[in-house]
């Protein structure tokens, strides 16, 4: 709870018990009811605020919690997930199948990489499902361009 709020609710605690106090000393030594009334009234106010304040509080309260709950969750996360193996792929623990490295490291999001895929010019690479970033495990070679006549494909 932030010290603002603290005092706030103290202050308006203490005023409505003086004003509390005030009003039963008031029904002693008065017959006037509308000084007492006026009291009640001042303390009802005291209580709607001391109420609101309340209210305000217990909102803050339950953003911490949600908060904090998040962090734990984050922080569970993290600590489930380990970097291993040739090409340094993250991998929740106890799992096998890679995770993507660009939506965990820029994202902090759990998403895998396909299944190791070849390629005719060599190429093993994953991908990602969600963001398709590109994996290398081995880089493709550069394929070799035919030579082109002038004259075109048909021979013109």
């Amino acid at each position: 709870m932030e010290p603002t709020i603290a005092l706030t609710l103290a202050q308006i605690a203490n005023t409505t018990i003086a004003a509390v106090k005030q009003a039963k000393d008031m029904v002693g030594q008065s017959k006037e009811s509308t000084a007492v009334k006026e009291q009640l009234i001042t303390i009802y106010d005291h209580v709607l605020e001391l109420k609101e304040k309340i209210s305000d509080f217990q909102d803050a309260n339950h953003a911490l919690e949600v908060e904090n709950r998040e962090l734990k969750e984050r922080l569970a996360q993290k600590e489930s997930i380990e970097r291993r193996g040739e090409f340094g792929y993250f991998f929740k623990k106890g799992e096998d199948d890679p995770l993507c490295p660009k939506c965990y490291q820029e994202f902090d999001r759990v998403t895998y990489l396909s299944k190791v895929k070849s390629y005719s010019n060599g190429a093993i690479k994953r991908v990602c499902i969600v963001c398709h970033h590109h994996c290398y495990e081995r880089e493709g070679q550069s394929l070799q361009h035919l030579p082109r006549s002038r004259s075109g494909w048909m021979g013109n």
